[in-house]
């Protein structure tokens, strides 16, 4: 595994991790009598990339009951695609990705991906994409330009290898945290701008975003995309696919009731859903397990009754 490899999981893990807005979650109180009751053995919070594929997983392999609940009128999260109108052929449009740029060529991915008949093709060696610095808070452009004197970046560029490489196995191909953290793995609680404080290393991060486009030199084909160039295609198939009670989009999460052994009345915990689908109005969900893949900041979660661990746990993220 080569080093630039390690620096893009890092960076992927603990810079944008944390700036996911997937937020399906609502002021509670504002849905919590519902017309219905939808029992499933498990109910997904959230229609990113992690959702979705859980949910299909679980349906379709594990054979069990679910419903995947999203605010957006639509899954994917933050892969987005625009239809452009082809000025060449009047009445056709070709697609635009203004979201995610392409999928990771992993086993997982292109196996997901075969499941439901597309086919993948390679971006090449490198994204094609035009770096910007941008203020979250702000939405304002940020003159951020890249460090040129190598003496300044050369131990900074070194510490994050060593810290890439120790932290490896934890987030790569995906999170498998151990919990409790050890105190040797404190890193993977705190949120990057205090590990990015901590270990001075505010020199190279412009460059750390860069390792986004190239994942290694080594690898010719580290990025996919579908062979329709639409990044969206695989979610409008798994929207289908799950089509029905299973799936309530432009929803929001009003409460949970869970007891202290994880379980509510009746040996289920309880969802209240705000949504348009099958009727509009408030559903009430019965489900043996909950699974939140939506990002877990305290506003999504204050739909949640946190214990004191959790919350502070979710804070530090």
């Amino acid at each position: 595994m080569s080093r630039a490899v390690l620096l893009v999981c890092f960076a992927v893990s603990l810079a944008l991790a944390p700036l996911v807005d997937a937020s399906v979650a609502s002021p509670r109180g504002a849905c919590n009598v519902a017309g219905d009751t939808i029992e499933v053995d498990v109910a997904l919070i959230g229609g990113g990339v992690a959702g979705p594929f859980a949910a299909v997983k679980l349906a379709d392999v594990y054979k069990k009951t679910v419903v995947l609940i999203d605010s957006k009128d639509h899954l994917g999260g933050h892969v987005d695609t625009a239809a452009v109108p082809n000025p060449a052929a009047p009445g056709n449009f070709f697609p635009v990705d203004y979201g995610v740029q392409g999928y990771l060529n992993l086993p997982v991915t292109r196996e997901f991906f075969q499941t439901f008949g597309i086919n993948l093709v390679s971006t090449g060696s490198a994204l094609n994409l035009v770096q910007v610095f941008v203020d979250f808070k702000t939405g304002k452009l940020v003159n951020l330009p890249a460090p040129s004197d190598s003496a300044a970046t050369g131990a900074p560029l070194q510490k994050y290898a060593e810290l890439c490489q120790k932290y490896f196995c934890f987030i790569f191909p995906n999170y498998n945290l151990p919990s409790p953290l050890g105190p040797d793995e404190k890193d993977l609680g705190t949120n990057f701008g205090q590990f990015v404080t901590k270990y001075n290393l505010e020199p190279i991060v412009p460059i750390v975003a860069g390792f986004l486009q190239v994942l290694s030199p080594t690898d010719p084909e580290p990025f996919l995309v579908p062979e329709s160039h639409n990044n969206s295609e695989i979610y409008g198939k798994i929207q289908a696919h799950l089509a029905g009670p299973q799936l309530l989009l432009s929803s929001s999460v009003t409460k949970v009731t869970r007891s202290s052994g994880g379980a509510g009345a009746g040996g289920v915990n309880e969802l209240w859903v705000q949504t348009p689908s099958g009727g509009g109005g408030c559903k009430h969900i019965a489900a043996k397990k909950i699974l939140v893949t939506m990002a877990q900041t305290s506003e999504n979660m204050a739909v949640f009754d946190l214990d004191s661990t959790e919350k502070s746990v979710i804070k530090s993220v």
